[in-house]
């Protein structure tokens, strides 16, 4: 098969799957809007939503022929873009009070005795099966010591990392587009998100990996996009380093690499005759590279973890099977709380009970006999599966567990509800159009981001699924159906990255 050929094989076969893929997360968030009592309410939001980017197209001339004008340089419109988010995540990390999970209790709780010298912690079930979650707990306990007890620098620290997570919505959807006011629309569009809001008073780490996965990526879309001399294998090298500080603060890093392998995936279909060999070893070896120093830093930071005698598990995760176990039994909830009773892992004391020796074998065993039965309840555990990860309230699900009954909380949360599921099915459709215009010429940054999508899409229908975990997967969606919103807005340009 030639080389154009098989890039025309590949991008309608990356077209159809995506679509089918977006498809049934856009079914799922219609189907359960009951869930949410909410009646059809949520669909008029959005298309307000859509009406106004119609608007926009319509009456707002005059804006973008006075944009095209300005002589601002060009660093100002990111520093205003991250100024303002800054202010909007900082408000909202310091003013709203969402409920934390008991997760982040536990990690708060070793990091608080950390602080006050008390380095116990790691002996205890949680760290042990977790061993993992060991870097933003230290890194917690350091804040806390910063701030003499007070939870304020790590509200601070992830109201950057959120600032940042928004830049880089806007850099791509920019990118993606070529028009700055597109990638202001839709940054704006991702920072007034409720999700977003209200996780930022949240102590969780998907704040700090979010924003160091997708600058990882996005160094790796840039380095992809030019030549591989110096420079090129420099931000190979930054994009591996800052996907492994992703992975530390959260392991989430091997679903970011499958946006990485759509760089590949890219390269084979913008191939032309002659160029194909030359292109795909280039980013090959740039991979090698992220690859590298992914795995060297990953190595060195669990060495010294366990060197240092920090946690002897160094960053283990010594009990996967509870996670494949919540996948395959979500129907049956009292077959994972009697697995944790038999391992002795639950909350509360999760700090203090010590790890069963024989947990993994205990755990496999009710993994196996799910397993054995899926043929028979194959059905509600996939629609459940859907239901959590696309479809249960919004990215939080627990913030709205508010323990307060007045009715302006009933009203606010009706309100937020209403505009997340608004706001949710447009972005969707969105990014499905913008999909189906790219079939045919697919640039570097959509290919990453949609091989990322659907990979964690996929990879989510067979191991744990909260309904935050949606967090990571959103900036992706924003950013990869700009092209659809630039063409409903009036005034899109060529892509930056369409060719090598």
């Amino acid at each position: 098969m030639s080389s154009t050929k098989l890039g025309t094989v590949l991008g309608w076969a990356l077209t159809i799957g995506l679509v089918a893929i977006l498809s049934v997360i856009a079914a799922v968030a219609v189907r359960y809007s009951d869930k949410i009592q909410l009646g059809p309410w949520w669909l008029a939001v959005g298309e307000g939503i859509v009406l106004a980017a119609l608007a926009w197209r319509r009456y707002g001339y005059r804006v973008r022929v006075a944009w095209s004008r300005r002589s601002a340089p060009g660093w100002a419109v990111p520093c205003a873009v991250f100024s303002g988010s800054l202010v909007v995540d900082l408000v909202a990390a310091l003013a709203v009070r969402t409920k934390q999970s008991i997760d982040w209790e536990a990690m708060l709780g070793a990091a608080q005795s950390i602080a006050d010298g008390d380095w116990s912690f790691s002996e205890s079930a949680y760290y042990y099966y977790h061993a993992y979650q060991t870097p933003w707990t230290l890194l917690e306990a350091g804040l806390l010591r910063v701030g003499g007890g007070s939870v304020v620098p790590i509200l601070i620290v992830n109201a950057l990392a959120m600032a940042g997570t928004n830049l880089l919505v806007y850099l791509m959807a920019r990118r993606l587009t070529g028009s700055a006011a597109v990638g202001i629309a839709v940054a704006a569009a991702y920072l007034l998100c409720p999700g977003h809001i209200l996780l930022a008073n949240v102590l969780t780490n998907e704040h700090m990996s979010t924003v160091l996965l997708y600058l990882g990526l996005y160094l790796a879309v840039l380095a992809a996009a030019g030549p591989f001399k110096w420079r090129g294998a420099g931000l190979f090298a930054a994009a591996g380093l800052a996907l492994e500080l992703g992975n530390l603060a959260r392991p989430a890093g091997i679903a970011m690499w499958m946006g990485m392998i759509g760089l590949l995936v890219w390269s084979l279909m913008s191939a032309r005759k002659g160029a194909a060999g030359r292109r795909v070893g280039r980013i090959a070896a740039g991979m090698g590279v992220a690859a590298a120093v992914y795995l060297i830093v990953g190595a060195g930071a669990s060495w010294t973890i366990q060197a240092t005698g920090v946690n002897d598990q160094g960053l283990k995760n010594n009990l996967p099977e509870l996670k494949v176990l919540r996948a395959f039994a979500p129907a049956n909830p009292e077959v994972l709380d009697q697995a944790r009773e038999d391992v002795g892992f639950g909350f509360p004391g999760v700090l203090e009970d010590p790890p069963h020796p024989e947990a993994r074998e205990i755990v496999r065993r009710y993994v196996e006999k799910e397993i054995a039965d899926l043929p028979n309840d194959w059905q509600p555990t996939l629609r459940l599966q859907l239901w959590r990860l696309w479809g249960q309230n919004t990215m939080g699900a627990w913030y709205f567990n508010i323990d307060d009954p007045t009715p302006a909380t009933s009203f606010a949360r009706a309100g937020l509800v209403l505009l997340e599921r608004g706001l949710f099915l447009p972005i969707v459709i969105m990014a499905g159009w913008a999909t189906i215009m790219n079939r045919r010429s697919w640039s570097v940054l959509a290919t990453a981001l949609a091989c990322f999508v659907a990979a964690y899409a996929l990879m989510h229908l067979a191991i744990e699924v909260q309904p935050r975990y949606r967090y990571l997967a959103m900036p992706a969606l924003f950013a990869l159906g700009a092209p659809a919103w630039a063409r409903l807005m009036g005034g899109t340009r060529r892509s930056r990255d369409r060719q090598p």
